[in-house]
């Protein structure tokens, strides 16, 4: 739904039989008058869903593409930034949670897991990731963590490539809750428990 359109377009409504927690839109249309959306679950105490959605603005419709089951909750979705991804495997989305992982979707496919991405400085057990960005020219995406580091992710190469320490440790307040990059990709900025945004 655009800004600004007139009050006569149809609003649109889409029902699911769980709780929708995230939402991206893809920035490139699958066809002409019709863009995807990801839809992501929050349930703490069962199976998660990942769906894709296709929007069609002309007809005001929404209408489910594929489903997928996902064990946690995404702590956020996103559609990379540009078109057209990394190869022919379709529109890459990332989602954060327990790791970050990538994901490829087409019509032709569906959504298909492409690889899990883990900081590699950490043990088996790494801190849940809280958000996510990609930068614009979508070679990294940075993730925010409850262990106040923020890793940074080469997406060309699908590897760990470096940990920051974001904010200060502190009993009660230790997370960084979200991170952002700016308009060039050279610098990200976070958000944290202990009240303050830091570049």
């Amino acid at each position: 739904m655009q800004m600004g359109q007139e009050e006569s377009k149809k609003s649109m409504g889409y029902a699911t039989d769980y709780e929708i927690f995230g939402i991206d839109f893809c920035k490139t249309e699958g066809a002409p008058g019709k863009i995807w959306g990801v839809l992501s679950s929050l349930n703490e105490n069962a199976q998660n869903h990942l769906e894709i959605v296709e929007v069609d603005l002309e007809q005001g419709a929404v209408k489910k593409k594929d489903l997928l089951n996902i064990r946690y909750p995404a702590s956020k979705v996103m559609w990379s930034p540009l078109a057209p991804s990394y190869g022919q495997e379709g529109q890459l989305l990332a989602v954060t949670s327990d790791k970050l992982r990538l994901y490829a979707y087409s019509d032709a496919k569906g959504v298909a897991l492409k690889s899990e991405l883990k900081n590699t400085l950490l043990n088996d057990l790494s801190a849940p990731l809280t958000s996510f960005d990609w930068s614009r020219d979508k070679n990294y995406i940075v993730c925010s963590s409850i262990d106040t580091t923020c890793s940074i992710f080469d997406i060309k190469e699908e590897k760990f490539y470096k940990q920051l320490i974001a904010h200060d440790k502190e009993v009660g307040s230790d997370q960084t809750f979200d991170v952002s990059f700016n308009e060039d990709g050279n610098l990200f900025v976070t958000v944290g428990g202990d009240n303050t945004l830091r570049q």
